[in-house]
């Protein structure tokens, strides 16, 4: 237990590096730039933003961007240049800002960040409003449902049995009112579908009896394994599709880097799992609607999303279990997060939660359903498939890449060019 906070230490100082390099290359090219070095930050932001949420397996949360989620209009920026993209226009807004009050409103220079502090904002509004006006899908509405059980993170036998019935009776409860797809969430309990015939036709017979298509979160694999965290699609009929395993798995929660080269770490954390990766997204078709599932935190990428979009997936599933978070922020953030993908693909999002928060988004955003944190609860709502291709489904995150880019060759002339004038004087 004492060694406990060790992980979440080390993933605090190594994620504020990023935000260290960003002051210090401005600081940098303060110095030889004056306040003119502003019109860089936020290619230098943008790019350190990419790297966090990319470099070693990555870690996008928290993002500046992020931070919109609710001031929708604004937010549709995102579906242009992603949630990068929108880091990058509030951190030129604000510096933008900052140079006009340094220079002063009556210098040339002052001027010109006073009206770039203007027209930011103006445009980004303009194009939400456009955005947000568009006429609704005309393809016919998939009636869906969320259920949260709301359970422990580690119950006992008694207590998944207990969440099981729950399940089955709120299952029935969403299939009486109309729903058509009953989504669970991330392993609520500890069964496996493809391990446990006994769960598995529990699942059938409810699929069947209630004639509505079931989304289950759990352990995939055949005993002995190997296993992964996975999701399945179960149809009145009957049927079971192929699951769709997390591609991104946990580092040191559902597998350990470099395993061969850490085997020690195993004898500090001993549940950590060793869950095979999936490769690709999965595409459902549930009445005529096609379907892309993103396991829990999966959702905070942004090319995970992308990748779904793509594949020809016209309304995002996000099943998680945020139990771990408790009454946190944790799982408002991980909400808010999840919710960019919705505006970035254009496609909308339906995210069921074991203890909260489940939500249904429309493509814009919008929040159409959401259930409080840490309460049993089922919602519903429709959500209409779109196939629109917006720009970040055709860039992805290649306007980010190339900030980062622009920022590394920046840096490197400029670090150059102090060598060489640091030797300059030496010599002299």
């Amino acid at each position: 237990m004492v060694l406990c906070p060790l992980p979440w230490l080390l993933l605090v100082g190594y994620l504020s590096l990023y935000t260290g390099l960003y002051g210090w290359s401005v600081a940098l090219l303060a110095r030889g730039f004056g306040n003119w070095a502003l019109t860089a930050a936020p290619l230098l932001w943008t790019g350190s933003e990419w790297a966090r949420g990319t470099l070693l397996t990555g870690f996008p949360w928290g993002l500046l961007g992020a931070s919109q989620h609710r001031i929708t209009p604004v937010a549709q920026v995102a579906s242009l240049f992603g949630v990068y993209g929108l880091s990058m226009l509030l951190s030129g807004f604000s510096a933008a800002l900052c140079g006009a009050i340094c220079a002063g409103p009556r210098t040339r220079q002052g001027l010109i960040a006073l009206g770039a502090a203007v027209i930011l904002p103006v445009s980004a509004l303009a194009w939400g409003w456009h955005r947000l006006s568009a006429r609704p899908s005309s393809h016919p509405s998939l009636p869906v449902a969320c259920i949260q059980g709301n359970g422990p993170p580690e119950p006992t036998e008694s207590q998944e049995a207990e969440s099981l019935k729950s399940y089955l009776l709120l299952t029935r409860q969403a299939a009486d009112r109309g729903a058509k797809l009953v989504v669970w969430p991330e392993s609520p309990n500890s069964y496996g579908i493809e391990m446990d015939a006994a769960y598995r036709r529990v699942l059938v017979d409810l699929a069947q009896s209630t004639g509505s298509s079931l989304v289950i979160g759990s352990i995939g694999g055949k005993p002995g394994g190997p296993y992964s965290n996975s999701a399945f699609l179960i149809r009145p009929t009957g049927e079971i599709s192929s699951g769709y395993k997390k591609i991104r798995l946990v580092p040191y929660g559902e597998y350990v880097p470099l395993s061969r080269l850490t085997p020690f770490v195993r004898r500090f954390v001993n549940a950590i799992g060793e869950f095979e990766a999936g490769r690709e997204p999965a595409v459902w078709i549930v009445n005529e609607v096609r379907l892309s599932p993103l396991i829990c935190y999966e959702a905070i990428f942004p090319s995970l999303a992308r990748g779904a979009g793509l594949a020809g997936g016209e309304v995002l599933l996000n099943l998680t279990n945020d139990g771990w978070f408790g009454r946190s922020a944790g799982p408002a953030q991980h909400l808010a997060l999840a919710r960019m993908r919705a505006i970035e693909t254009g496609r909308p999002l339906v995210r069921a939660a074991e203890t909260g928060i489940s939500a249904v988004f429309d493509s814009r955003g919008r929040p159409l359903a959401a259930s409080r944190l840490a309460e049993r609860e089922l919602i519903l709502a429709s959500v209409a498939p779109e196939e629109e291709r917006t720009l970040f489904l055709i860039l992805g995150d290649a306007p980010a890449e190339g900030c980062a880019m622009i920022s590394v060759v920046l840096l490197a002339s400029l670090l150059l060019a102090n060598r060489r004038d640091s030797a300059v004087l030496h010599r002299g």
